[in-house]
C-alpha cells in the first residue's frame, strides 16, 4: 500500500493524469488511502497495479472487470527470495509487464517469464517527525540508541531480529546507557513471535519493544531519535525502513545482500558480511530449494560499537546516505523514471491509436 501511494504521488508530480482505486486494505490503514483520489478510471488505458502476484490472479474478484480488461497491465510485484515461486507463474497471464522495486526482485521474476521486467524503485520520502523526544519513548536523553523494525506478518525468520539483539549485546556488554529498540506491528495472531521477542528483551532491560501501530509522524520521530538503524535481515525485496532512515541521515547497519544493495554501499551505510544458507521448511513461503543470507553477528556488533565511539563517522555516513536518497530516490527522480517507462508503453503500444488517458 505504501508503495502504491508513493508511486501515485511520484507519477502525478511528473505530470501524468492519474486516477486511483484502493484494493483490499482490510481496515488496517484505511486512513492512508485518503492520499489518493479514488475514482472510476474507466477512461484510462494503462493500469499500474500494486497488487502482488498471488493476488493478481484474483483481481477480477476485487475490482470490476471492466476496469482491468482491455488495458495494458503493469504488475508491481514484491518478492524476497532468489527464486520466484512456480505457484505464482499463472499471474503472468494477467499482466503485460512487471515492475519490481530492486534488481534482486527483478532478476527473480525475469527468470520465470519472457515479458518485460523493469526495475522501478520505491520513491523514498524523507519522513516528517512529530515533535517528540527520546523521553517520550522512554529512552535516555544521552547514550547510544539503535533501532530495528519489522512487520510481524513479514516473517521473523526473514527479518531476523535475534541477530540484531545478538549484535547489540556484543557491541555493548556493559554500557548502561545503550539501548536497542525493536519496533514491531501487525500479526496480532502471531503470539509466538511476541513471546520470542519478550524472551530476548526480558533478559536485558536495555532492550525495549514497541509493539503498536504508530501514526506516521510518531514513527518518524522514533527513527529520528535513534543513532543508527540495524537490519540483519536474511533477504529484502527493497527495504523501506532502511531507506527511510537513510533519508533522515541515519547510518544503517545492514546485511550486504538482496534489494537494499541497490542503494547501500560503503560510503552510505555499514554493510555486514554474510554466508549463504539453505532455508528450512517453514522459514518462508516456497522455501524448498531456496537460499538466503546468514549475516555475521560478530561483525555487526563491531559495527555498532564503532559507530557508538565515533559521532563524526555517524554524521559522515548519515549525510552521504541522505544525499543519495535525495538525489536518486526522490519523488521527482522516480516520478521521471516511471513517466519515461509509461511514455515507452505509449509509443510501443498506443502510438497508432487515438489519444486518451494514459495512467492508472
Amino acid at each position: 500500500g505504501e508503495g502504491g501511494r508513493k508511486a501515485f504521488r511520484a507519477l502525478s508530480g511528473a505530470g501524468l493524469d492519474m486516477d486511483g482505486v484502493a484494493i483490499g486494505t482490510n481496515g488496517t490503514f484505511e486512513d492512508a488511502i485518503d492520499e489518493i483520489p479514488l475514482t472510476d478510471f474507466s477512461r484510462k488505458r494503462i493500469n499500474l497495479m500494486h497488487v502482488n502476484a498471488d493476488q493478481t490472479v484474483i483481481l477480477d474478484q476485487l475490482v470490476p472487470p471492466e476496469q482491468t480488461h482491455g488495458r495494458y497491465a503493469i504488475g508491481f510485484w514484491a518478492w524476497e527470495l532468489e527464486g520466484f515461486p512456480d505457484a505464482w507463474t499463472g499471474a503472468f497471464l494477467h499482466v503485460d509487464e512487471i515492475w519490481a522495486p530492486s534488481r534482486f526482485t527483478a532478476d527473480a521474476i525475469a527468470a520465470k517469464t519472457t515479458k518485460p521486467v523493469c526495475v522501478m524503485p520505491h520513491p523514498v520520502v524523507r519522513p516528517e517527525p512529530a515533535d517528540l523526544t527520546r523521553m517520550d519513548f522512554g529512552l535516555p536523553e544521552n547514550g547510544f540508541v539503535a533501532l530495528t523494525a519489522f512487520d510481524v506478518n513479514s516473517f521473523r525468520t526473514r527479518k531476523n531480529p535475534e541477530a540484531a539483539v545478538g549484535a547489540f549485546l556484543r557491541a555493548f556488554p556493559d554500557k548502561d546507557d545503550a539501548r536497542l529498540v525493536i519496533k514491531i506491528h501487525g500479526g496480532a495472531h502471531d503470539q509466538e513471535t511476541r513471546d520470542a521477542l519478550a524472551a530476548l528483551s526480558g533478559a536485558d532491560p536495555r532492550i525495549k519493544i514497541e509493539d503498536r501501530v504508530m501514526p506516521r509522524g510518531d514513527y518518524a520521530a522514533l527513527q529520528a531519535t535513534c543513532d543508527a538503524f540495524i537490519s540483519l535481515h536474511r533477504s529484502e525485496g527493497f527495504g523501506l525502513n532502511l531507506a527511510e532512515c537513510m533519508a533522515l541521515g541515519k547510518p544503517v547497519v545492514a546485511t550486504a545482500y538482496s534489494g537494499n544493495t541497490d542503494y547501500m554501499n560503503a560510503e552510505t551505510s555499514v554493510l555486514v558480511p554474510y554466508t549463504m544458507i539453505d532455508l528450512k521448511p517453514g522459514d518462508y513461503p516456497f522455501a524448498e530449494g531456496q537460499r538466503w543470507a546468514d549475516p555475521d553477528v560478530e561483525a555487526a556488533g563491531k559495527a555498532l560499537h564503532d559507530l557508538a565511539l565515533s559521532p563524526e563517522r555517524r554524521i559522515r555516513i548519515g549525510d552521504a546516505a541522505a544525499e543519495k536518497m535525495a538525489r536518486e530516490y526522490s519523488l521527482e527522480t522516480i516520478g521521471e523514471r516511471a513517466a519515461a517507462a509509461i511514455a515507452r508503453i505509449e509509443d510501443d503500444v498506443y502510438a497508432a491509436q487515438p489519444a486518451g488517458g494514459s495512467a492508472a
